[in-house]
């Protein structure tokens, strides 16, 4: 999550209390239309969800696991 917010994005919940802690990652940019970004990680092969809030608020929705790799996640920070 420091990484993402390095690059200038938002991120939901960035800070959650450990009973509510999760894997899944949120983020923005406020005002920003995500769907190009979301089609370029889709171009590097990473999969992710494009997610859209009642005020057309675009939002990317990354689901790590616990088997994926350092690399992995790393890999999903070069197209941002």
């Amino acid at each position: 999550m420091p990484a993402l917010q390095a690059k200038g994005f938002v991120v939901l919940n960035a800070e959650p209390k450990s009973e509510n802690a999760s894997g899944i990652t949120t983020f923005f940019t406020p005002g920003k239309d995500l769907a190009p970004l979301h089609q370029k990680l889709a171009d590097a092969g990473v999969i992710a969800s494009l997610r859209t809030d009642r005020k057309g608020q675009n939002y990317i929705r990354l689901s790590p696991h616990f088997y994926n790799t350092d690399a992995e996640l790393q890999r999903v920070l070069e197209p941002l």
